[in-house]
C-alpha cells in the first residue's frame, strides 16, 4: 500500500475528488483508493508565488490557500492515480500544487 498526499489549488479540488471516485469505481483492485481525507492548508507566500494571497492571523504573514487530499491506495494503482490527479489539478500556473507518495506499512482502524 502507498499513501498519497496531493496539495492542490482550491479551484481544482472538486475535479481531483471526482477523479478519485472514478478511479475507485473502475478499478479491479479491492480498495484501490481508501480512507480519503480532505483538509484546507495554507502555504506561506513567497516572491515567486502566483495567486490571490490571504493574510493569516496565526502566522502573521500572507499565505496562499490550498487543499490537501490524503488517501491510501494499492501499489498497482499508484501511477494511474498520480497521473489522473496531475491532469485534474492542472492550472497552467507554476507551483500549482504537489503530490507526495510514501510507503505505508500498516493501517490500523480505530474502534
Amino acid at each position: 500500500m502507498k499513501e498519497i498526499k496531493a496539495v492542490v489549488k482550491p479551484t481544482r479540488i472538486a475535479a481531483v475528488l471526482q477523479v478519485l471516485k472514478s478511479v475507485a469505481e473502475r478499478s479491479s483492485s479491492k480498495g484501490a483508493c481508501q480512507h480519503i481525507a480532505v483538509s484546507q492548508v495554507v502555504h506561506p507566500l513567497t516572491p515567486r508565488d502566483h495567486g490571490q494571497p490571504q493574510y493569516s492571523m496565526e502566522l502573521a504573514e500572507p499565505v496562499l490557500a490550498y487543499y490537501r487530499v490524503e488517501f491510501v491506495c494499492t501499489d498497482d494503482t499508484v501511477m494511474p492515480v498520480v497521473a489522473s490527479i496531475k491532469k485534474a489539478a492542472y492550472t497552467g500556473q507554476p507551483d500549482a500544487g504537489w503530490i507526495v507518495v510514501t510507503e505505508t506499512h500498516a493501517i490500523e482502524h480505530i474502534s
